[in-house]
């Protein structure tokens, strides 16, 4: 995970403070879009990591803001309209100025709906799979980084968030 940290760390400094830190505001703030669940450790492991790096990397305040989609348990057209209702409500008085996506299905959310929510916001995408990627238009200010799901790398992910994890074999034939 922490090739993938720094990667996403650059992109997301590299959209934050395109030039001098001098000239930039006082206070910048992003919005973590994940697709799944709230508090599961993957998850909540990346957001902290991005807080800390960002925040440790900087000379001016960065603001936090967390949303999950829960996109494996809901999902539709009634659901999505009525969370896009509840973020335009939520954000009204504040300003984003990254959206980071965790996921293919909060990258598919926020193609559809950013024009509305928080036009012209860079967007920059973590955890999508290079197929899901290769088959995706981006609209302009979006960038990530895609990564490849092997059965290897999903050990390793497995490990680092339960690091006593005990790995069953089986037998095929």
């Amino acid at each position: 995970m922490t090739w993938l940290l720094r990667i996403i760390v650059s992109l997301m400094l590299s959209v934050l403070f395109p030039g001098s830190l001098a000239a930039q505001p006082l206070s910048r703030s992003v919005l973590v879009l994940d697709q799944s669940s709230v508090g599961l450790p993957f998850n909540t492991a990346l957001a902290a990591a991005i807080r800390s790096v960002l925040n440790a990397g900087s000379a001016a305040p960065i603001s936090f803001y967390a949303e999950y989609l829960d996109a494996k348990r809901f999902f539709g057209s009634d659901y999505e309209e009525e969370i896009v209702s509840f973020f335009k409500k939520k954000y009204h008085d504040r300003s984003i100025d990254v959206v980071v996506v965790v996921g293919p299905a909060a990258l598919d959310f926020i193609k559809r709906w950013r024009a509305e929510l928080w036009p012209n916001v860079p967007v920059v995408f973590a955890a999508v799979d290079e197929a899901t990627a290769a088959r995706v238009i981006l609209p302009s200010n979006f960038t990530g980084v895609t990564m490849q799901l092997t059965l290897q790398d999903m050990v390793k992910v497995a490990r680092v968030v339960a690091p006593n994890l005990k790995l069953a074999s089986a037998r095929v034939g």
